[in-house]
């Protein structure tokens, strides 16, 4: 019997592949600003702009909350025989270590990359992120890895 794949699901395939193909466009922009300012010898300051707007705080605001709900779900999936990790970097059963060394790096790494773009790129890099863990916690929801703070 095929699985038929319900609306939530499809929903949060799509907020997973808008999220992982903005992560992409933004590394890849990332790249590119990186190259020309070393063969410019352009200045860091001449790159970014660190200021931050109120939206783009808020924004850094929910990337850090759903990164630590993700956190909090994939924590929980230990508990339950059926459960494995579907993130490829932590493996299917990975140690608490790995989980908070992989969460601990990403937020840390995450904030930095966005205190180092521009407006354009962060904004980008936030709305992907937010995206990704969106699909990624409503997906853990769905299948039953509830979270108690």
């Amino acid at each position: 019997m095929k699985y038929k794949q319900s609306k939530l699901d499809k929903f949060c395939d799509l907020l997973l592949a808008i999220g992982l193909s903005a992560l992409v466009i933004n590394l890849v922009s990332l790249a590119v600003l990186t190259l020309d300012a070393v063969l410019n010898e352009v200045h860091a300051e001449e790159v970014t702009d660190t200021n931050w707007t109120t939206t783009e705080i808020i924004k850094e605001v929910a990337t850090v909350s759903l990164l630590t709900l993700d956190y909090k779900q994939t924590m929980s999936i230990r508990h339950y025989s059926h459960g494995a990790e579907a993130n490829p970097i932590l493996g299917h059963h990975p140690s608490d270590g790995r989980v908070k060394a992989y969460f601990e790096t990403v937020t840390v790494g995450q904030l930095a990359l966005a205190n180092y773009l521009g407006h354009d790129n962060r904004n980008l890099l936030l709305n992907g992120t937010i995206l990704l863990e969106l699909g990624t916690t409503a997906r853990n929801y769905k299948l039953g890895y509830y979270v108690k703070f």
